[in-house]
């Protein structure tokens, strides 16, 4: 089981191939999930999977000689996929933890993020994490965000909504007067 991580090649929806062929991984077809709405990381265009984390898993692909299955799934079915032996691998930008790192192995981190709050543009009462007392917090199941909102719902009088996707997620917040806790992708939304 690895997770692995990265940036950017095009992937048809369900299969790729690899031109060169190293002798480890030449026989060997894997399947890879990836997050299936998480731009820019990874997202589908015109029925094909592009983003940072699916040109990288090509890139892989053609360096080690071995073909990959691309499953986009849910974010939150990930690591209940690689544990549960569904999947070979993935690639997703994941933010790595502790308790994440007690079920799955994961390569070198690619990239540095934290977590930020997302508001509506025409909100202006939140400025500061002390502004969300009382609020309504829009998160992607499984991620770093929703664990923030949970371990500070009692702290802040959080209500918390979650969301399968990223996209559900902001448009929830366009839509109406919530913030989201989110990571890297919140700028591909702005």
């Amino acid at each position: 089981m690895a997770i692995t991580a990265g940036c950017g090649a095009v992937a048809e929806k369900t299969d790729s191939s690899s031109s060169s062929s190293s002798a480890a991984g030449a026989d060997k077809k894997y399947t890879i999930a990836c997050d299936a709405k998480y731009a820019p990381f990874s997202m589908e265009v015109d029925g094909k999977y592009k983003g940072i984390d699916v040109e990288l898993l090509d890139a892989i692909a053609k360096e080690e000689g071995f073909e990959y299955e691309l499953k986009p799934m849910d974010f939150s079915g990930i690591i209940p996929a690689l544990v549960s032996d569904q999947i070979d691998g993935a690639i997703a930008g994941m933010n790595i933890t502790d308790e994440r790192k007690q079920k799955v192995d994961f390569s070198d981190g690619y990239i540095t993020s934290g977590l930020a709050v997302v508001v509506n543009k025409d909100n202006t009462s939140i400025n500061k994490v002390e502004d969300l007392q009382g609020k309504t917090a829009a998160v992607k199941k499984g991620t770093t965000g929703a664990k923030f909102a949970e371990d500070n719902k009692d702290k802040y009088g959080l209500t918390i909504n979650y969301y399968d996707d990223s996209p559900s997620m902001m448009l929830a917040v366009a839509n109406v007067s919530r913030c989201s806790c989110s990571s890297a992708s919140a700028r591909s939304y702005m």
